[in-house]
């Protein structure tokens, strides 16, 4: 569905996807009309100004899930004012640091991080307590865990994929409802002395490490 199909019947519209097929600058405000919108996905839209997008979102209170790939996006910015959304993926951005202060302000059930070779890092501190569940960090760069994550004490699924984690810290036992940790094409995946102090700290924990085949 287009957006201006999307806006002449904004009552019917639950989901919208704004991708490379038309390359915006702005959104009409008018997307605040969009009242039973549960979910956006944008993609492609370097240009776009997102601070003022995000403004017309924030009376969306149906919004739950925000999907923006390979798009140029501020995550200081009115992003964090989207108290309604419970999903947020974010991929392929080019973002070399997620501010830890975003987690804060949101209140997020998932949150997908998604960069590519460049690979990306946490910046700042966590200052209370998440309801995240969910952690999807694809690419990060850090060869241990950010001490901020073990702060989540409600995370059950922890997912740290194709990048450069090779150890993780005992502090991960104060994440007491997890039940899945994913180091799918990491270091660690084939470090067998790490995984069997892992699976000794973590018992009761799904631990994935899935290692792709040579090409």
């Amino acid at each position: 569905m287009s957006l201006d199909t999307a806006l002449a019947h904004p009552l019917e519209v639950k989901h919208l996807l704004l991708n490379n097929e038309v390359e915006y600058d702005t959104i009409p405000k008018s997307i605040a009309t969009l009242k039973n919108l549960k979910s956006l996905s944008i993609s492609n839209q370097k240009s776009l100004d997102f601070e003022t997008l995000f403004k017309s979102l924030e009376s969306l209170d149906s919004l739950e899930e925000l999907s923006i790939k390979e798009s140029n996006i501020n995550l200081d910015g009115g992003i964090r004012n989207l108290k309604q959304l419970k999903v947020l993926e974010l991929i392929r951005n080019d973002s070399k640091a997620f501010p830890l202060e975003t987690i804060d302000s949101l209140n997020l059930d998932v949150l997908v991080i998604v960069e590519g070779n460049n690979g990306f890092l946490f910046e700042g501190e966590l200052k209370k307590v998440s309801d995240l569940k969910e952690l999807y960090l694809h690419g990060y760069s850090a060869k241990a865990l950010n001490p901020n994550i073990f702060k989540l004490s409600g995370l059950e699924t922890l997912v740290v994929s194709n990048g450069a984690l090779s150890y993780v810290q005992n502090d991960v036992t104060k994440l007491q409802k997890l039940r899945e940790l994913d180091i799918t094409e990491t270091p660690l995946a084939t470090d067998t002395e790490q995984l069997e102090r892992l699976r000794k700290l973590l018992p009761r924990v799904k631990i994935t490490t899935y290692v792709l085949p040579p090409h």
